[in-house]
């Protein structure tokens, strides 16, 4: 009787190799945890913007949802799935092992930071995914991904975007090296990460079309059987629902939620209703998400060079995958008539890790066609200078403009400028507005075209003030026949009352931070005012 072979330590090692496991030496190993160290510095460098006040409702309500899993037996309501909610209710829940005594102010800190370490993370990753190619390609794309502005500045909310683009990076590291080394678990290991994407963020679910393509052309090429490859693609597809349900187990019995979640998000991308403008593609010729969110994302250099990366990319070896990721993710984004404020350029944030791939191939043909003609030294210096400088200057004055964002500035002085007792007109969201303990005396303006032009009679109380914000006005202005009643509502405010104090940026407005802050004064007690009082659903507190 023959003997079996037994499984040697070498052999497993061997077996390994099948997965996209690195293999690095203590000196290559440096590179990636010094990227990551500097991914993370640069995502935690203001990253307590606003605390203790909240500017933003979509994180106090993922961090509530979060706080109360265990009350709610880990079922939640939100229009997301589960991943954002289960792994900041781990989060939470050692921290508070740690130190029972946590604040709300710290738990929201918390959780930014936990976005940040998964933005962070997601560089160590594409160093990996880039060094399929080459290992100078991986460093490349892990840098520029370190200290891009968009992926920077995203990565410090508390959102699903920031888990999303991880769980991108990783699934198309998966179906390069499956097309390479192709293999059942290979493709297993694929289609559930690409299920652990769709359970992260609606969004992700187009990330089953590489999967599905990844298999169509590796059997393809090796002339499979059709039965053979029924029978994968059966297994893919069972491993994404299985990557589905792992990561959000709630809808295994609450399938309702999934399906009104899916449901709503479906709507709501397809109508627009978010401010009551509805942005059509081909009115944008599609470039929308490249005006507003790549080139000031990923500054002017850095965009061209993914461009042409794209390009190059598709001659490469399973370049094309993520070529077409690319393309296929933007294309539905750009789709989508929902483009929220005030900062819409995040829903492409699991295109930037591509990008950024795409650019470091092309910078490193760029790189070899100028060594023929200039010294290596001059080549290195004027690369970084092109495309490493210019985001990373951007990146580093949106974080340091967080530490003094005029939401802030604006609250410290309306304590000490308004008089106690004055009316406080609110036009909108109290995330766009100063970050004040003032909103005691506040009325709200819900309907413009509703509110009819009175004469108000103000008596002795003090003038009311119009605080506005640039994340709410411009918008409008910007899209002036979309909401003509609020177009003119902010317009007259402009015109024709007193502008009392203005609060712009130290140097520049970006993603989450620091709008226009304009504070208002009708220019007499007895002035016709654009709202009602009687009109006015009611105050707050």
């Amino acid at each position: 009787m023959a003997k079996t072979k037994a499984l040697t330590p070498s052999s497993k090692v061997a077996s390994l190799q099948r997965f996209p496991v690195p293999k690095l030496s203590r000196k290559e190993l440096f590179l990636p945890v010094l990227l990551f160290c500097l991914a993370l510095a640069l995502r935690v460098w203001g990253l307590s913007f606003g605390l203790p006040y909240f500017f933003s409702g979509d994180e106090i309500n993922k961090r509530e949802a979060a706080l109360q899993l265990a009350a709610t037996n880990f079922t939640h309501r939100n229009s997301q799935p589960s991943f954002l909610y289960n792994s900041l209710y781990l989060v939470f829940s050692v921290a508070k092992l740690l130190n029972p005594g946590l604040t709300t102010v710290q738990y929201h800190y918390l959780g930014r930071f936990w976005m940040a370490l998964l933005g962070a993370l997601t560089v160590v990753v594409l160093y990996r995914l880039g060094s399929l190619w080459d290992r100078r390609v991986g460093l490349a794309a892990a840098l520029l991904l370190a200290i891009l502005p968009l992926h920077t500045v995203s990565s410090r909310y508390i959102k699903e975007d920031t888990p999303l683009a991880l769980m991108t990076t990783i699934t198309i590291l998966l179906v390069v090296h499956y097309l390479r080394h192709p293999s059942r678990p290979a493709l297993l290991a694929a289609a559930l990460f690409a299920g652990a994407s769709f359970s992260t963020k609606y969004a992700g679910l187009p990330l089953v079309l590489p999967v599905m393509l990844a298999l169509g052309v590796s059997a393809w090429s090796r002339r499979r059987e059709v039965r053979a490859v029924l029978a994968d693609l059966g297994l893919a597809i069972l491993a994404f629902l299985a990557g589905f349900f792992l990561v959000s187990p709630i809808y295994l019995w609450h399938f309702d939620q999934f399906v009104s979640g899916f449901r709503g998000q479906w709507v709501y991308s397809n109508t627009g209703h978010h401010d009551g403008i509805v942005y059509d593609p081909w009115n944008e010729w599609w470039l929308y998400y490249i005006r507003t969110g790549l080139i000031p994302g990923m500054t002017w250099p850095v965009f061209l060079l993914s461009v042409a990366g794209l390009v190059l990319l598709v001659r490469s070896q399973d370049g094309w995958v993520v070529t077409a990721t690319a393309l296929w993710l933007y294309l539905i984004f750009e789709h989508g008539r929902a483009k929220p404020y005030p900062f819409s350029a995040r829903y492409l944030l699991p295109i930037a890790p591509l990008l950024c791939l795409s650019a470091a191939a092309a910078l490193m043909r760029l790189s070899a066609l100028l060594k023929r003609r200039l010294p290596s030294p001059a080549v290195y210096a004027l690369c970084v200078a092109l495309f490493v400088l210019p985001p990373l200057v951007k990146t580093v004055l949106v974080a340091d403009e967080a530490l003094h964002d005029t939401r802030t500035v604006a609250g410290r002085w309306m304590e000490q400028a308004i008089p106690p007792g004055a009316n406080i007109v609110v036009t909108e969201p109290m995330a766009h507005l100063p970050a004040s303990q003032y909103w005691g005396r506040e009325w709200r303006v819900f309907f413009p075209e509703r509110i009819p032009e009175l004469l108000s009679a103000r008596g002795a109380e003090p003038p009311p003030y119009f605080v506005i914000s640039s994340f709410s006005y411009q918008r409008y202005f910007d899209y002036p026949d979309a909401v003509p009643p609020w177009t003119r509502f902010y317009r007259r405010i402009m015109q024709e009352y007193i502008l009392v104090k203005e609060f712009r940026p130290q140097r520049l407005t970006y993603g989450f931070h620091s709008p226009v802050i304009r504070i208002y004064q009708p220019p007499t007690r007895t002035s016709r005012l654009p709202f009602d009082r009687r009109a006015i659903p009611g105050r707050e507190r």
